[in-house]
């Protein structure tokens, strides 16, 4: 209010000036009219624009954007840049899951990286989108890598099918010659273990393992197992324990390896190594059996084995040699283990004459080489 009082003063007393001027020019000619200031009038706010809404963008298909990423997939595969091929097949697959060839495009993608377990089941998918009208190429990939992870059996189902569907088919009757080898060391192995002619089951397994690596595949756990079981049965400690080794490698979330490796451990008398692994095996599967029977063996033997030198310091020898002959049953363990073990019942069978017999049964038992079961 004080600011316009005053813008309006001004105005009157330019006014006044003006007609001064007039008066005193002369011929009556008009002065030039002063610039009027407005550095002390309002400033009048102005408002933004209202922003207006984007216009609506076309509607993206689906199914075109999946054919463009394939392409930019098939394009990066065929520069080997195949981890880059199954990122973009993978975005295809998430636009249109049902167009069976983004999986098997995936699939060969990941057996150029010798992945045949994810490409195993990019290749089943396939399938069935394509159950109503099979696919022979579908199929002989599906059957590679099965072969590749060691499902003979069925690598020769699929096979059978892809040949009722083209008999003469080159690819499928390759691959069914080399299915129907590796079946054949496998028979000849279950033969040998089964009338335990150990040498001639670890020749037979070394032959499926080489038809596997032949095609760059993952050897099977069971596999790995089996050569692991095959040591001990020979009495190879060691080499058990490096066979179980490799199984923990190439499986380190598997309840059996990690059950199996305990037993080994147990049996090198490396107790708490050996709960440890059996802790891992039932903290991933609380149920399995074989860990919670293990883990029950190992607290039995360290139990008896501790009550027996409770007994061997307190003199009473009977009991010793009791307790070390029940945890010796329980463990049913290898030769040091069993020998660490029986020292202690021959040094109360030193004591106790009338128990020098026991020596010769932990000698019997130290020459034992039986694989406990779990």
């Amino acid at each position: 209010m004080a600011n316009k009082k005053k813008s309006q003063q001004k105005k009157r007393q330019q006014a006044k000036a003006a007609e001064a001027a007039q008066s005193s020019t002369p011929n009556g000619s008009v002065p030039p009219i002063p610039v009027e200031s407005h550095e002390d009038d309002e400033v009048m706010e102005v408002e933004p624009p209202t922003p207006q809404p984007p216009a609506p963008s076309e509607p993206v298909d689906p199914i075109k954007a999946a054919e463009k990423v394939k392409e930019e997939g098939n394009t990066a595969f065929k520069a080997s840049r195949f981890q880059d091929a199954i990122d973009l097949y993978t975005k295809a697959i998430e636009l249109n899951p049902l167009e069976p060839t983004y999986f098997t495009n995936r699939a060969a993608a990941h057996m150029a990286l010798k992945r045949f377990k994810p490409a195993l089941t990019d290749c089943q998918q396939a399938a069935s989108l394509q159950s109503a009208s099979p696919s022979p190429k579908t199929l002989v990939r599906l059957a590679r890598c099965q072969l590749s992870t060691g499902s003979t059996a069925p690598a020769l189902s699929t096979l059978r099918a892809v040949l009722a569907i083209d008999p003469k088919n080159t690819a499928a009757l390759q691959l069914q010659k080399k299915v129907n080898e590796l079946e054949t060391h496998l028979r000849n192995f279950e033969t040998a273990k089964g009338k335990k002619e150990w040498g001639m089951a670890r020749l037979s397994l070394d032959k499926c393992v080489q038809a596997i690596e032949s095609e760059g595949g993952d050897i099977p756990t069971q596999w790995r197992l089996w050569k692991v079981e095959l040591e001990v049965a020979k009495g190879n400690w060691d080499q058990a324990g490096i066979a179980a080794n490799d199984a923990l490698r190439s499986e380190p979330n598997s309840p059996d390896v990690l059950t199996l490796r305990g037993l080994i451990l147990f049996l090198s008398t490396k107790t708490m190594s050996a709960l440890q692994h059996v802790s891992s095996a039932l903290r991933l599967d609380p149920s399995y059996v074989p860990a919670q029977r293990l883990r029950k063996r190992i607290k039995d033997v360290d139990r008896l084995k501790e009550e027996g030198n409770i007994a061997f310091k307190a003199g009473r020898l009977q009991d010793a040699i009791d307790k070390y002959s029940e945890a010796l049953e329980v463990a049913w363990a290898r030769k040091r283990t069993r020998a660490r073990v029986g020292t202690f019942v021959l040094c109360s069978c030193l004591i106790v004459p009338q128990h020098s017999s026991s020596l010769n049964d932990g000698k019997m038992l130290s020459r034992t080489q039986k694989l406990p079961s779990l």
